[in-house]
């Protein structure tokens, strides 16, 4: 049976990674990945732990927390994902073999426009 899970990747609590453009403040919140195939949710949870995250600064979750104003950036299907390219590429060498497709993206934060202060 082919389902597809996504894995959200977060930033731990007092990392973050800000930017503003055109006056709107915005926080790279981290990334995310998709994964298609037949896959138990332990295997998803591996994969993440000792693959994916860097402990020190990062927490994940299997699905995407729901926060206002959050937002998914992913490359069109027709781009080559190269970070997913080489992951689909490492699992098959740890003989991980039940994984379909793997496809990337990256969650940001956008806050209402901030004021300004040049005049």
């Amino acid at each position: 049976m082919n389902s597809e899970y996504f894995v959200s990747i977060y930033n731990k609590e007092g990392v973050k990674e800000k930017f503003s453009f055109d006056g709107f403040e915005i926080f790279k919140k981290g990334k995310v990945y998709f994964f298609s195939g037949s896959i138990e949710k332990n295997l998803l949870e591996n994969i993440t732990k000792e693959i994916l995250i860097d402990p020190v600064i990062e927490d994940f979750s299997i699905g995407i927390k729901k926060e206002k104003n959050l937002f998914i950036v992913t490359l069109k299907k027709l781009v080559l994902d190269v970070e997913a390219e080489t992951l689909k590429s490492l699992l098959r060498f740890l003989k991980i073999k039940n994984i379909k497709d793997v496809r990337t993206g990256k969650l940001f934060k956008v806050n209402k426009k901030i004021k300004n202060k040049i005049k």
